[in-house]
């Protein structure tokens, strides 16, 4: 039975730790056996062979276990992770496998963004590659980018460390952080993750936050403090245009740290409440989400109203207020209202010209 079950075993014996608990028993069975066999032989020097044969080939099997099995079947960890790296896990193609990096978490305009990376040889022979990092905005923008050719050896970690000088004309906002090999023609290698699952290239590391300049956030015209579900904080409002449109400026600040990106919004009512016109969406349109900023920043957030058609009697209110997608839940006022007041107008007229009671 015990010939059998090492003849069988393979990768899903994975339970074999059990075992261990009846390697005393099956010792001393194996011991009584050759005990029997020894009693049971009528010459001295064949009792001696078959007493000694079974204890040297045990010892052989077991040196030759340690020295050659057990290093194998347990190699010491390919890459040593510093504490503050976080796991990539990608594999290359051409042999290496980006096992961490680390980068800050946000970088101004015209700043260096510094990265650091560990790689660990997979194939058997020297490999070499050209590491190509990119700073990227939400809509795809590249706010910079740095190459630098890597080199390995199998079994070995390489230690990589890059630069990229962000332009100065990086929008504020939410960016993201891309790695990857190329190749000799300057496309992206194919990689999979530990699993084997093949891994979209470039590979997106870490998001990144571009912040913006406080002065651009000044006080606004119109004071308004109004908070919201006590993650939010209006601080007041701008009005300008006329005509066809009118941009409604709202002034945010966050009241704790947020890890949902909020859709805001601004509405214009009529006297029973329905409503005739909205700018929804996310701050400065999808570019300065809530989950980025900091307690305490101010962010303006312009909203453009299309004005209805003709001059209708009011009085009209202009409300503003923010709400979570998909659901539509949107938070609320310690008052339990879902909307900040604003502004109202007489009649649409009012609102063309700009003419409101806050």
């Amino acid at each position: 039975s015990l010939l059998r079950y090492i003849q069988t075993i393979n990768w899903s014996g994975y339970q074999g730790r059990l075992a261990y608990a009846v390697a005393g028993p099956v010792a001393v069975a194996l011991a009584t056996g050759l005990a029997f066999l020894v009693q049971q032989t009528t010459r001295r020097r064949l009792s001696q062979l078959v007493l000694w044969a079974p204890p040297i080939f045990l010892l052989v099997l077991a040196t030759v276990s340690v020295l050659v099995v057990l290093p194998a079947a347990y190699p010491q960890p390919g890459v040593y992770q510093p504490p503050g790296l976080s796991p990539t896990c990608a594999r290359f193609d051409k042999g290496l496998l980006l096992d961490g990096f680390s980068t800050a978490d946000r970088v101004s305009p015209g700043e260096i963004l510094q990265i650091e990376m560990t790689g660990y040889g997979l194939q058997d022979q020297p490999g070499s590659a050209v590491l190509t990092t990119e700073l990227r905005g939400d809509g795809g923008e590249l706010w910079g980018t740095e190459e630098t050719a890597v080199f390995w050896q199998s079994g070995e970690t390489t230690h990589i460390s890059l630069q990229i000088l962000v332009n100065e004309g990086a929008t504020p906002g939410r960016a993201t952080l891309f790695a990857g090999l190329r190749d000799d023609g300057g496309d992206w290698q194919a990689a999979t993750s530990a699993s084997g699952r093949e891994l979209t290239m470039p590979l997106a590391l870490q998001t990144i936050k571009i912040p913006q300049e406080q002065e651009a956030a000044r006080k606004p015209p119109t004071s308004v403090t109004a908070d919201l579900g006590g993650q939010l904080r209006l601080l007041g409002y701008d009005l300008q245009g006329g005509g066809e449109t009118v941009t409604a400026t709202l002034y945010w600040a966050a009241l704790e740290p947020m890890d949902e990106d909020l859709t805001t919004f601004v509405h214009l009512l009529d006297a029973q409440g329905n409503l005739l016109s909205q700018a929804d969406g996310q701050p400065q349109d999808g570019r300065y989400p809530t989950a980025i900023w900091d307690v305490g920043e101010v962010v303006r957030d312009a909203k453009a109203l299309t004005i209805p058609t003709g001059s209708g009697a009011g009085p009209l209110q202009l409300v503003a207020g923010a709400y979570r997608l998909p659901s539509g839940e949107r938070l609320a006022l310690d008052s339990g209202a879902n909307a900040i007041p604003l502004a109202t107008f007489e009649t649409i007229a009012d609102l063309r010209m700009g003419g409101s009671r806050p």
